[in-house]
C-alpha cells in the first residue's frame, strides 16, 4: 500500500501543457536572457524591501 503523500496529489492534479501564452513565454525568454547575459543584476529576496523602498524615495525625487 503506498502511503497518503497530499504533495503527490496535487502533482497528480496539476494541469499538464504550457502555462503560459506565447506572449507571456517570449516576455519570459528575453528576461531570462538578460539576466543571462548580465544586463539586469538579480536581486535576492532579502533585499526587495529595501529595493523597492529605494525605488519610491527616487520616484518622490522626480515629482
Amino acid at each position: 500500500m503506498v502511503p497518503h503523500d497530499p504533495i503527490l496529489e496535487v502533482f497528480d492534479r496539476a494541469p499538464v501543457g504550457e502555462p503560459y501564452t506565447p506572449e507571456q513565454r517570449a516576455e519570459l525568454d528575453r528576461a531570462v536572457a538578460d539576466i543571462a547575459a548580465g544586463k539586469v543584476v538579480p536581486i535576492s529576496h532579502e533585499e526587495v524591501h529595501a529595493w523597492v523602498a529605494s525605488r519610491a524615495r527616487s520616484m518622490l525625487d522626480y515629482s
